[in-house]
């Protein structure tokens, strides 16, 4: 994995944004995952901007989603699709069939990962993956452990994962949630991990140690042929 500094977050948005806008550009039908948070907000808004001024042709651009808390309502302001389509599916009119996410309509978690990967498997593998990192190296819930779960599965959150920035939009904590597994991530043709916020020293010197570990998720990307990460270090940290 080659790994990037930059100045500042805005720096770094535009280089990955201005990344996926050239894969786009040479696959206008590719599948793209983008995971939400702060450290992709900037990113999000900056490719729809360089999309319409760059005139992309998006007509036939899929977009699937990484991960989702569970057990939430619908509509609740804090869900991960609610995100998505604010940033990205309204603003760039991708249309409900091309919108790959988990149903929300079920209670049986379970069965939303089944159709989930049943989904992956007829549409994929995704084009282009970007991704942030948890402070304790997770991406998406893929959280450290002993061991790491292949496809798309069920996962309980640890209590770090679940003080996350975006929990404070919901109605309720949520303890477990729904998302890729590592093999979907690193079968990704391109892989971007966007690596900003504070409080992730320890994990970003997990990912620059180029020791891979399960402890740190992030660092399995190391294995992966064409995945870069780009870091921003707050001067604080």
């Amino acid at each position: 994995m080659e790994l990037r500094d930059f100045k500042d977050e805005e720096d770094l948005s535009r280089w990955a944004a201005d990344y996926v806008v050239s894969r786009i550009l040479l696959r206008p039908e590719m599948l793209l995952c983008v995971a939400t948070g702060h450290s992709t907000d900037r990113l999000c808004m900056m490719l729809v901007d360089a999309i319409h001024d760059r005139r992309a042709n998006i007509e036939r651009l899929r977009l699937i989603q990484l991960d989702e808390w569970w057990g939430l309502a619908p509509d609740d302001a804090g869900r991960c699709d609610v995100q998505l389509h604010h940033r990205l599916v309204k603003p760039l009119g991708i249309s409900p069939d091309r919108f790959i996410s988990f149903d929300s309509d079920t209670h049986d978690a379970a069965a939303a990962c089944r159709s989930m990967a049943a989904r992956l498997a007829a549409e994929g593998p995704i084009d282009v993956c970007v991704l942030g990192m948890g402070r304790n190296g997770h991406l998406g819930f893929n959280e450290p452990g002993p061991y790491l779960s292949a496809g798309v599965h069920v996962a309980a959150l640890t209590e770090q994962t679940r003080r996350h920035a975006m929990v404070d939009r919901m109605e309720a904590s949520p303890h477990r949630g729904v998302t890729l597994g590592m093999a979907n991530i690193m079968a990704a043709r391109d892989v971007i991990l966007v690596v900003m916020g504070a409080g992730k020293i320890r994990a970003v010197e997990d990912v620059r140690s180029h020791q891979i570990r399960t402890a740190c998720p992030a660092s399995l990307l190391h294995l992966h042929p064409k995945a870069q990460c780009g870091i921003y270090k707050a001067n604080n940290e």
